[in-house]
């Protein structure tokens, strides 16, 4: 099972730990999975056979503390 996901930002911590995982799963002799960021949320919806969402809960202020990068 391979994984898509979408944020606003890349998560290179995720993609990364899933290579290593990939690189391990390839050395027994099992099928690697991937890892990508999607473009947008409906790419996720059309490829993905799962959805888990994780919503940013709070006003629109909140968020634009948390994840603005300037």
């Amino acid at each position: 099972m391979d994984l898509i996901y979408y944020d606003l930002y890349g998560n290179n911590a995720l993609e990364d730990y899933v290579a290593a995982y990939a690189d391990f799963l390839k050395s027994r002799g099992e099928r690697p999975i991937a890892c990508r960021r999607a473009e947008n949320v409906e790419d996720v919806l059309q490829t993905a056979d799962l959805v888990s969402l994780h919503p940013v809960l709070g006003t629109p202020e909140t968020y634009e503390e948390k994840c603005d990068p300037d």
